[in-house]
């Protein structure tokens, strides 16, 4: 982790997991331009924190059912390297978004990879 701490990597996910709860709803935008100076400021210590916030920055303003799945499907994808590094949070991001891409609970997506696991 270098020079960042565990409290730090923290809050950066719980920043990261608040935009994506409310992303849809009348507060994320407020949400989305408070979060931007914190990962500028994080920028050299938070690979994972800094590729998400840009997947939401683009991700957002998509309607399209077919768009939408595609970029879920593109932000699976793109976590696969920071699950395979053991970054803290990767797995379960990487469980939220397949389970958006495959319109499923993130429970049943957990559930299934745990069956494949066995």
């Amino acid at each position: 982790m270098g020079h960042c701490t565990v409290r730090e990597d923290l809050q950066g996910l719980a920043r990261l997991w608040r935009l994506l709860l409310v992303m849809g709803r009348e507060e994320f935008e407020r949400y989305l331009r408070n979060s931007r100076p914190f990962f500028r400021s994080h920028q050299p210590h938070y690979r994972l924190e800094r590729t998400v916030h840009a997947w939401i920055e683009d991700h957002w303003r998509l309607k399209a059912a077919d768009a939408l799945r595609t970029s879920y499907e593109k932000l699976h994808t793109a976590l696969l390297t920071f699950a395979q590094e053991g970054i803290v949070g990767a797995d379960e991001l990487r469980i939220w978004a397949q389970g958006h891409a495959d319109r499923l609970p993130m429970r049943e997506v957990y559930r299934a990879r745990c069956a494949m696991a066995a």
